[in-house]
C-alpha cells in the first residue's frame, strides 16, 4: 500500500532534525563482480560484502547556539568524525505503528547550497559501519514522562543467536534522572512474561542524550519499555530493533 512521505523524521544522535529536512534516502548496497569465464553461457557475479549509505538534504539552521542544528551538524561532520546515530522513521515515530531504522554511520559529507532565488540548503552524506550498523524496528515508547509508566508491547520480530538485537534511548528536556528498561517476552506476556534484558537497559540518563544498547541473547520477538526510575519530566523516544547483517 501506497504511503505519503509527509511524515518522515530524522533524528541524529539525540537532536530531532526533522524541522529542517525535506527529502532523505537509505540505500543497501552489495559489492558485486564480475567473474564470466569464456566458458559461461551468461555473466556470472560474485557478491562480497554489504553495506549501507544515507543521505538527507533540508534547509539552513542559523540558531546560533548549542542547540542550534547547524552548531550541531557542524561539530559531528567536522569535529567529531567518529560514529553517528541516526534515526531513519520513514513514516514517522508513532509508538508501535511503522517500522523504523537505525543506523550507525559516519559522516562523509555536509554540503551547503547558497544561491540567488532559493533558500540556503544544506545536506548530510553517511556510510554505514560496522556489521550491525542497519537494524529495523519499532518505536516502544514515545511520549512526555512525568513518572514510571510501562510501555505496550510491540512486534519487533524473534531473531536468532547471535543476531544484535538494540534499544535506542533518546531523552530531551530533561528535569532530574530517569532510567528505562527494555523487557522482552515470545507471547506479549500471554504464557511468558515480560522479562527485563540486562544488557539492554539504559542505566541512569542524568542529561539530554542517546543511550544504545545491544544484546545477542534475547530473542524473544515483543518488546516494550518501563521506565524504572522516574524524572521531574523528560520526553523520552525509545526505539527496540533487530540488526539486519552487514558483511
Amino acid at each position: 500500500m501506497a504511503s505519503h512521505g509527509k511524515s518522515g523524521v530524522i533524528w541524529i544522535n539525540a537532536s530531532d532534525f526533522s524541522g529542517i529536512a525535506n527529502s532523505m534516502s537509505l540505500s543497501i548496497e552489495n559489492d558485486v563482480v564480475e567473474s564470466t569465464s569464456f566458458a559461461d553461457a551468461a555473466k556470472v557475479f560474485l557478491v562480497g560484502d554489504s553495506t549501507f549509505t544515507f543521505s538527507y538534504e533540508g534547509f539552513f539552521d542559523a540558531t546560533d547556539s548549542a542547540t542550534g542544528l547547524d552548531t550541531i551538524s557542524h561539530a559531528a561532520a567536522i569535529t567529531n568524525m567518529g560514529n553517528q546515530n541516526v534515526l531513519f522513521a520513514p513514516l514517522g515515530v508513532a509508538d508501535g505503528v511503522e517500522p523504523v531504522y537505525e543506523l550507525l554511520c559516519k559522516w562523509t559529507s555536509r554540503p551547503l547550497v547558497v544561491t540567488i532565488g532559493d533558500v540556503t540548503r544544506v545536506s548530510g552524506t553517511f556510510q554505514g559501519h560496522t556489521a550491525a550498523g542497519l537494524s529495523r524496528g519499532y518505536v516502544i515508547m514515545n511520549e512526555t514522562v512525568t513518572a514510571t509508566p510501562t510501555g505496550t508491547g510491540r512486534l519487533i520480530g524473534a531473531t536468532t543467536t547471535p543476531q544484535v538485537t538494540l534499544a535506542t534511548y533518546r531523552v530531551t528536556a530533561l528535569t532530574g534522572t530517569v532510567t528505562v528498561t527494555n523487557e522482552k517476552s515470545t507471547d506479549d506476556g500471554s504464557g511468558d512474561a515480560y522479562a527485563a534484558v540486562a544488557n539492554l537497559a539504559s542505566g541512569s540518563i542524568a542529561a539530554d542524550s542517546i543511550v544504545q544498547k545491544t544484546d545477542t541473547a534475547s530473542a524473544e520477538q515483543w518488546a516494550r519499555a518501563v521506565v524504572t526510575a522516574g524524572p521531574t519530566t523528560a520526553a523520552v523516544l525509545v526505539t527496540a530493533t533487530n540488526a539486519l547483517p552487514l558483511g
